[in-house]
């Protein structure tokens, strides 16, 4: 059936088709309203900064979609995600076409260093994709996602852990900084990466000024805060941060590229933050995230598709469990 599909590249005409699909999956609950506004995805999707890829009949019936688009302060690590296939054509090897197109045909036609995607764990479905084009499991967004109701179904009651994996197309040797706490972690899903890194873990305090972006989505309760530099003023910055959002699950996302991350590191420990994981490239150079949950967790919840992705959550649940024990 799939031979009777096309796949091509998102033109501004596809756009209503865009919005159509988010709301017969998510209803009116997407938090990022500009899915819903034609104009704004065509001001978007523009090849570059968000590349899509549209399926459609040979009669011209709008089938899915999938995407990479840029998310991280490297421009060159992109995310793969907004894989959606009509209900009347799942089951039709559809989703198959939508992700080698992503996985194996963008990256060859813009520059690019590498992918991530940030795979449910209510199933196991997108993960087995994934890991299929050797995406690698390196952190665990435990109970990140609002529980929107997905093809209009009754929504679940906690929300969705995340399981971020990363793939590499353009690597090269370089040096980070990390907490004690985490090298043997990194040092593993670097080895599973096959990715060469030189780690150092003294406690340098920031001198500069801490350079940071904070973003709440208030709608979804998630607040980010991504540290490219911690500097001397990083202990007011984080108690900001935590002022701010706390009604909010919080996630910190630090360039481990500056000796000072070990030191700000601690201080978020200290602070009740626990292990995310490993963030390969996520800056210039790569970070490492940390979380903080305004409750319990229920890590019997997510599922897995591989050992590599049940190893990530033990990682996590052993420092959250560090983090709410001391």
């Amino acid at each position: 059936m799939t031979n009777d599909i096309n796949i091509t590249l998102f033109q501004p005409d596809d756009a209503p088709d865009i919005c159509d699909i988010y709301r017969k999956t998510y209803g009116d609950d997407f938090p990022i309203p500009y899915v819903y506004i034609p104009e704004e995805i065509i001001k978007r999707y523009d090849g570059i900064n968000h590349r899509t890829a549209i399926a459609r009949t040979k009669d011209g019936q709008f089938a899915g979609m999938a995407s990479m688009f840029r998310s991280t302060p490297n421009p060159l690590m992109y995310e793969a995600g907004q894989l959606m296939i009509k209900k009347n054509f799942r089951k039709m090897g559809i989703a198959d076409h939508l992700v080698k197109t992503i996985h194996v045909e963008f990256p060859t036609q813009v520059p690019i260093k590498g992918q991530f995607v940030e795979a449910l764990c209510n199933h196991t479905i997108s993960q087995k994709l994934s890991e299929g084009y050797s995406f690698i499991p390196t952190a665990l967004e435990i109970e990140w996602l609002p529980t929107i109701n997905f093809d209009s179904a009754k929504a679940l009651e906690r929300n969705i852990s995340l399981l971020m994996e990363f793939k590499t197309f353009n690597d090269t040797p370089h040096e980070i900084f990390l907490h004690p706490a985490y090298i043997d972690y990194v040092t593993d899903r670097c080895r599973a990466l096959k990715a060469e890194r030189t780690i150092k873990s003294d406690f340098v305090s920031g001198t500069r000024t801490t350079e940071k972006t904070t973003d709440i989505i208030a709608d979804a309760g998630i607040a980010t805060l991504s540290v490219t530099h911690a500097g001397a003023d990083w202990p007011e910055i984080l108690a900001h941060f935590e002022t701010e959002a706390a009604m909010y699950r919080r996630q910190v996302r630090i360039d481990i590229s500056h000796p000072s991350a070990p030191w700000a590191i601690n201080l978020m420990r200290e602070n009740g933050f626990f292990l995310g994981g490993y963030l390969p490239l996520w800056f210039e150079g790569d970070g490492l995230l940390l979380q903080k949950l305004t409750k319990t967790p229920d890590f019997s919840l997510p599922q897995f598709f591989s050992d590599e992705g049940n190893s990530v959550m033990e990682a996590v649940q052993t420092d959250y469990v560090r983090a709410t024990s001391a």
